[in-house]
């Protein structure tokens, strides 16, 4: 993992479990990124998080009865 993905990395992740990053994650974020750049990745990161509690909850099949791609997290 280079540097840039890990600041990416733990800044989504903090939001994810926490509800929002830590000062250390989103300071390394901001001064690597800008401020824009992080709001557009916790943005991205909300729509996905969004997205995906739909789509499971919908318990959707997948085209064509494809396999999933991931085994379940236990």
């Amino acid at each position: 993992m280079t540097a840039e993905e890990a600041i990416v990395h733990a800044f989504a992740t903090e939001a994810l479990l926490n509800g929002q990053p830590g000062d250390e994650a989103f300071v390394a974020a901001r001064e690597r990124f800008g401020l824009d750049q992080v709001l557009s990745l916790l943005a991205i990161r909300g729509y996905y998080s969004t997205l995906a509690l739909v789509l499971n909850t919908a318990r959707l099949p997948l085209p064509q009865n494809a396999p999933a791609p991931l085994s379940p997290i236990a």
